[in-house]
């Protein structure tokens, strides 16, 4: 985790972890907050180019508002880049926001639960409640997951 660590994400102490991702094909989930030295959306854009063989996974999407927005803009423009839910502040409309942007196969459901024994269930709301379809609800919660997780390896 970039942030607590105090070290960017693109930082030297993390080339072996992404080279090593990059190797074995394996998704990364990091943290992400916007207008944070270590852990800014921009950040894995630059990771995200450099290692186009890592399912990068921005948790919180960005973590403010301005971070969703510039999160959607450089996850539509690079397709292993990816947003994550967890801790996300919801606006009304903010799932069907993501999917419109993005669609739904670049959207994984997290709750940030095991981290601080959060409620889970005003995130799975969110998306259960969401004016988006049920294929589109599956990928969010799930589906998409799972397709990181099988994505083939060496």
């Amino acid at each position: 985790q970039p942030n607590y660590n105090k070290h960017p994400a693109t930082g030297s102490g993390y080339t072996h972890m992404w080279e090593t991702a990059s190797k074995w094909k394996v998704p990364v989930l990091s943290h992400t907050w916007d207008r944070n030295r270590f852990c800014d959306p921009n950040l894995f854009a630059e990771i995200a180019d450099c290692y186009p063989d890592v399912h990068v996974v921005m948790a919180h999407a960005g973590g403010t508002r301005h971070g969703y927005q510039k999160s959607v803009k450089l996850a539509s423009e690079r397709e292993n880049l990816y947003l994550e839910l967890c801790r996300v502040d919801f606006a009304f409309g903010q799932i069907e926001y993501y999917v419109k942007e993005l669609g739904s196969k670049k959207i994984i459901f997290g709750s940030d639960f095991a981290y601080e024994y959060i409620d889970i269930r005003p995130v799975l709301g969110n998306v259960l409640f969401s004016r988006i379809d049920d294929e589109e609800k599956k990928n969010l919660l799930g589906n998409n997951f799972r397709n990181l997780l099988s994505t083939k390896r060496h």
